[in-house]
């Protein structure tokens, strides 16, 4: 990439600029030496000096600009990664939570209300944890839109009790498939 040769070109630039120092400055010297007027030898040494000057000035620009861009193009490299990041993590969650729900209601006998099934889930997670050696961390979790995915797949049934409460039993992965 143009980026990476711009990187390695900063060293051949600093050779130039100093070959042509060495040799303005040999240049200079060679005239003193054969005995020039001084005043004409010191013209070219300060057009040498402005153009080294210079030069230097522009190959550290040329060099901070290559750098800029390289950090720029990974920077957005790293944003676009962490948003296909987010979004997978968002899936896993997703996924999670339908499986510890429909896992929950499927060790039941009966049907279970959405609140029975989030306190079961929290002791089996809590559980997990506690078996795993994990510090204790505040978990409740909301299960409402994992029940709300498991109807669409059928792989529960919502049933209406006398209270008007809704609650759900699971349904056997047989008859989810066939439907």
């Amino acid at each position: 990439p143009r980026d990476v040769w711009g990187e390695r070109e900063r060293p051949l630039d600093m050779i130039k600029l100093d070959l042509i120092t060495v040799i303005g400055c040999a240049t200079v010297a060679h005239r003193l030496a054969l005995g020039h007027n001084g005043y004409l030898i010191l013209l070219p040494i300060v057009v040498l000096l402005v153009r080294t000057f210079l030069a230097y000035r522009r190959t550290r620009i040329n060099y901070n600009s290559v750098t800029s861009s390289m950090l720029f193009d990974r920077c957005t490299d790293k944003d676009a990664a962490v948003m296909r990041m987010l979004t997978d993590a968002a899936e896993d969650q997703v996924f999670a939570e339908c499986a510890l729900a429909f896992v929950v209601v499927l060790m039941s006998d009966g049907s279970m209300s959405v609140e029975e099934v989030e306190e079961r889930a929290t002791e089996i997670v809590t559980a997990l944890g506690t078996r795993a050696n994990l510090p204790k961390a505040g978990l409740q979790p909301r299960l409402c839109d994992a029940f709300a995915r498991l109807e669409k797949l059928k792989l529960v049934r919502a049933e209406t009790t006398e209270s008007g409460s809704r609650s759900f039993r699971a349904c056997s992965l047989k008859d989810a498939v066939k439907q």
